[in-house]
């Protein structure tokens, strides 16, 4: 006779089996190479999760994380620097379930220890974070919601310990400068202030961010500065 499990029984079967595979994965002295077969179908079953995006976040942070962040968590605790792509993978979903803190800690580590991105990916993991980060921080501001303590965080990242490719560099000295002179629509405007410290702040971003890539797309805002800042001293 077949047994119809109820939605919540299978929930229940299905946490039972996540338990066991993460002792597995956590306890047992299997190799690596084993270890990364069990990583390779999970990141497969990921892409063909299907095109709800929520869905599939979801999946990453009720099934996929706390199946594989043990294992990134002893690997942490042993103090061992090695290629570990399930701790670069962890990384990845916890940006894509937007679990910043989290994320942020481990990719610093990772980074310091040259921890490398999948081969089909063309850039490294600075870039990733950065770009993962850039877009969370554009859309959160444009939502006028608050962006700390991510975008300080980051900036002082990009600002002075990750490389990164110089349009992506500039783009945050940019966002940094325009971010100063918002008007109360959250438009960036020269006139939104007559504070001319705070012109001058923009200013300095602004210069940095066009001196590191020239087509960064500043010229006119650092023209209408200008005007300002003249306006202001007559």
């Amino acid at each position: 006779m077949t047994v119809v499990l109820s939605p919540f029984q299978q929930h229940r079967e299905k946490v039972a089996q996540i338990s066991q595979e993460k002792a597995v994965l956590v306890d047992s002295k299997d190799s690596l190479h084993i270890v990364n077969a069990e990583l390779e179908r999970d990141i497969e079953y990921l892409r063909n999760f299907g095109n709800d995006m929520a869905e599939r976040n979801e999946y990453k942070l009720n099934v996929v994380l706390p199946k594989w962040m043990p294992k990134v968590e002893r690997y942490l605790q042993e103090g061992k620097v090695y290629p570990n792509p399930i701790f670069v993978w962890c990384i990845v979903w916890l940006f894509d379930t937007q679990q910043f803190d989290q994320g942020l800690d481990w990719a610093e580590i990772a980074i310091e220890q040259n921890q490398d991105t999948p081969k089909s990916w063309s850039m490294k993991l600075s870039g990733f974070v950065a770009r993962a980060m850039f877009e969370w921080i554009e859309t959160t501001a444009a939502n006028g919601h608050s962006i700390e303590p991510y975008f300080s965080w980051v900036f002082e990242l990009v600002k002075n310990k990750w490389r990164l490719y110089e349009s992506d560099k500039a783009e945050w000295y940019k966002f940094a400068g325009l971010y100063l002179l918002r008007d109360e629509n959250g438009a960036p405007k020269a006139t939104a202030t007559d504070n001319i410290e705070v012109l001058n702040q923009a200013k300095e971003l602004l210069t940095q961010a066009q001196n590191i890539y020239a087509k960064v797309g500043v010229k006119t805002m650092l023209g209408n500065i200008e005007q300002r800042i003249n306006a202001l001293n007559k």
